[in-house]
């Protein structure tokens, strides 16, 4: 129970607190009017000269702000964030690709068609006669229909081209980690590609964000975030750890299963965790397995330990059982190396002094470079693994009718040892390319009518 003068000290602090942050908005709203013409200015600057000499970048596509923070592992350094993203950029620009508007194609072709008519006469005719480049605003012509066929081209996919939604978010899942549960079977739909759209926009409609931002975030810190000063106090004072010669540090940091488990993703194993202690999307596990990979000399709690030991023992299972990593995602080139650790225990690849796994890789010893890059590679091969099998671990584990949140065990009994293999066989048929003739070769990528098993 907290004593009178605990309570009004707290309220002053809340009092305290806001009045800075309404202070500090007012005088982002006094200087907006700077900021944005300065957010102008830099803008023209940094990529005015990229949409000259490339128009379609504008159509090109960035990780959102709001994607970053989302997809970001506890405890992961901004090179390894850069590293992660980069490689899951192509398979979710290739997902993306998979929705587009026929009215949209059909306007943009017409557009395009004009545009290029128009410039392709303009150029035929300054080739012919270079005194036409003398003629008013003839450059500037050439230059907007220039830009015009460039967005336009952007727009229109293209017409060989056959996809597999399931298929290509499995892929992006395999390299970011983290995809909502309700995705799940939903990845042909409008809702999910709309929810993709968010962690994965255009380019211009993040360069449209930046120059807003001047003038949203002030109304932002006045009108919203000033009020939720007690929410932002009271998670600082429930989540706040002290570590021994480190300090005071998130509790979410320190990425014990125990205190913030979720029991969906644990592979069977207990947690204290409350529901508003749990992390959610398996965030607290995956970002111990990641954090594990990068650092094998660190020593996590015992009930850690536990929860790697089953998702490592999960993963060779995977691989024993069905292989359907290394024949489903191998053989489309998602990993570069999955058939050499195809049955290669995790705790064995980390081996010669490796101190970190993603971004430059830092050794003990000068060993060859080849050598350096295959266990760093090995190493993102299997974390990208354990990551697809924990989602589909999840999705068996939430369906099991004995779950429950209630006590303070939150006990799970594992799943039967056989119905992981026959959802990993199912899925492997899902994804594996069937061997068909040329005729039903189009047939063959088409997705079956069936869930595939990751959440």
């Amino acid at each position: 129970m907290l004593s009178p003068d605990h309570v009004t000290c707290f309220d002053v602090f809340l009092c305290r607190m806001s009045r800075r942050i309404l202070l500090l908005g007012i005088a982002n709203l006094l200087l907006s009017p700077i900021i944005f013409m300065w957010q102008i200015l830099h803008s023209f600057f940094s990529y005015g000269e990229l949409i000259k000499r490339n128009p379609s970048v504008l159509g090109a596509r960035r990780w959102s702000n709001y994607g970053r923070v989302y997809l970001r592992h506890f405890n992961e350094l901004d090179h390894e964030l850069d590293a992660r993203l980069s490689r899951g950029y192509k398979p979710a620009s290739s997902y993306m690709n998979c929705f587009s508007s026929p009215s949209v194609v059909i306007v943009a072709q017409s557009i395009g068609f004009f545009a290029g008519a128009i410039l392709i006469v303009l150029i035929c005719l300054t080739i012919y006669d270079e005194d036409v480049l003398n003629v008013q605003h003839v450059l500037s012509i050439m230059t907007l229909l220039g830009a015009t066929v460039g967005i336009c081209r952007s727009l229109i996919p293209d017409e060989h081209d056959i996809f597999c939604p399931e298929r290509l978010l499995l892929d992006t899942l395999a390299q970011i980690h983290y995809v909502p549960g309700h995705w799940h079977g939903k990845a042909h739909t409008e809702q999910v590609r709309a929810e993709v759209a968010q962690l994965f926009q255009y380019k211009a409609v993040y360069i449209i964000e930046e120059l807003l931002s001047p003038l949203v975030t002030p109304l932002i810190l006045i009108f919203s975030l000033r009020y939720r000063t007690l929410e932002i106090v009271d998670f600082f004072r429930q989540f706040t750890c002290e570590v021994a010669g480190v300090g005071d540090v998130c509790s979410f940091a320190t990425m014990d299963v125990k205190k913030h488990g979720n029991p969906q993703w644990m592979m069977g194993e207990t947690t204290d965790a409350l529901r508003s202690a749990q992390a959610e999307n398996g965030k607290t596990e995956l970002s111990l397995l990641h954090f594990q990979s990068a650092n094998p000399s660190w020593k996590p709690t015992l009930e850690s330990e536990r929860f790697l030991s089953r998702v490592r023992e999960q993963v060779d299972e995977s691989m024993v059982a069905s292989g359907f990593l290394s024949r489903s995602l191998a053989s489309r080139g998602v990993f570069d190396s999955m058939a050499m650790s195809a049955t290669m225990p995790l705790s064995n690849v980390f081996r010669g002094g490796v101190n970190r796994c993603e971004g430059p890789l830092v050794t003990s010893s000068t060993g060859d470079t080849e050598t350096q890059q295959q266990v760093q590679t090995d190493a993102v091969n299997l974390m990208s693994r354990s990551a697809v099998v924990l989602h589909m671990q999840h999705e068996l584990q939430a369906k099991q009718p004995n779950y429950s949140t209630f006590g303070s065990s939150h006990m799970l009994a594992p799943p039967p040892p056989r119905s992981l293999e026959r959802e990993l066989t199912s899925f492997n048929d899902l994804v594996q390319p069937s061997e068909t003739s040329d005729d039903d070769s189009a047939a063959s990528f088409l997705p079956k009518q069936r869930k595939p098993p990751f959440a």
